[in-house]
Order: C-alpha cells, then sequence, then structure tokens
C-alpha cells in the first residue's frame, strides 16, 4: 500500500501558479527552491557542489511530501519535529544509549538486515555485508540521532545537507550498494 500523504506542496503550487499565473511545472520548482531557500539550507559545503540543480529540487520535493502538510506550508510538520524530538531525547544521552539503547537497537537492525537484503543472496556475500555494516553502526547510529537533533530544531535545518553526506560516507564506508543501503536505513527505520 502507498503513502496518502500529501504534504504541502501541492496547495502551494496552487497558489503560485495562480498568483503568477505560472504553468504547474514551474510553480512546482518554484516552490521547492523556495522551501530551500526559507530554511536557508547550506550548499556550499565542498562536498555538496557536485549535487545538481535537480537533484536538489527532488530532496525539497521528498522534503515537502514527507515533513511538511498542508496546514504548515513551506514550515516543517510539528507532528514530524515532535516524533524527531522524542527520538533525539531518547537516545541523546551518550552513556544510557551506549548501554541501553544502541546495542539494543543494532541488535534488531543486524537481526532484520538478512531479509531486508532478500532471499538470493548467496550466505557468503550476505554474512560479508552484515559484518561490515556491524563494525560500523556505531558511527551511523550516532550520525543518524544527530541528524535528529538538527531536524528537531528548525533554526538548525540548514545543516541538513552535510549530516546527510556524513550518513553517504558512513554506508560508503560499509561498502553497500544503494539497494543495500536502502535495506539497511529500511531496517533502522524499523527497529
Amino acid at each position: 500500500a502507498g503513502s496518502t500523504r500529501v504534504g504541502a506542496e501541492p496547495e502551494l503550487v496552487r497558489r503560485v501558479g495562480g498568483a503568477f499565473l505560472l504553468s504547474r511545472s514551474l510553480s512546482s520548482r518554484y516552490v521547492r527552491l523556495l522551501f530551500l531557500s526559507t530554511h536557508q539550507f547550506d550548499a556550499s559545503k565542498r562536498r555538496l557542489q557536485s549535487v545538481s540543480v535537480p537533484d536538489w529540487e527532488a530532496f525539497s520535493a521528498s522534503l515537502l511530501l514527507h515533513w511538511t502538510s498542508a496546514a504548515s506550508g513551506l514550515e516543517l510538520d510539528g507532528a514530524v519535529t515532535k516524533g524527531l524530538r522524542a527520538v533525539r531525547n531518547s537516545l541523546s544521552d551518550q552513556r544510557a544509549s551506549a548501554v541501553l539503547g544502541w546495542p539494543l537497537m543494532q541488535q534488531a537492525v543486524l537481526a532484520a538486515l538478512p531479509t531486508a537484503l532478500g532471499p538470493d543472496r548467496p550466505a557468503v556475500a550476505l554474512r560479508s555485508t552484515v559484518a561490515a555494516v556491524s563494525s560500523r553502526m556505531r558511527p551511523l547510529l550516532r550520525a543518524v540521532v544527530e541528524t535528529c537533533g538538527i531536524l528537531s530544531s528548525p533554526r538548525e535545518l540548514r545543516d541538513l545537507f552535510g549530516w546527510l553526506a556524513d550518513i553517504a560516507d558512513t554506508l560508503r564506508a560499509m561498502g553497500l550498494s544503494p539497494p543495500d543501503a536502502a535495506a539497511l536505513l529500511s531496517c533502522l527505520t524499523r527497529c
């Protein structure tokens, strides 16, 4: 079953198109770039210079779909920031997380990962992938928790792309293919 979430983009596109007599396509591009500009996303970091305008637009479209609502407009949906704040708060105390939260989460993710990677994978390749993930799970969890922290504070949202680049670097260091990285992140969000 697909998502029924709509986000703020359709209503904003309708209003911008009507106000400025722009096509739906141009209004949509404008709204997506306006969203990035409104939140002052920092795209100036050297490691982000290779990101193309269509990539920025796609990322903005995803944020508008999943993190806004028709009522929130260009601002993040309050329920989203509240949920992110709860994740950050439950995992933010490093000592408690190291003893209680992270080992349990790591164990749950590693248990779910073989199924998420698919039944067609040879056992040797599966063990190798799980071992690579296991050896770098703590940096990944730390980066995800820190990202939740910045997302729970709209003032710090501008650094999102740098944090996401850190997560991508960790996934790359694990030697994961894009589908394997998606499977791992899916396990992480379910656990």
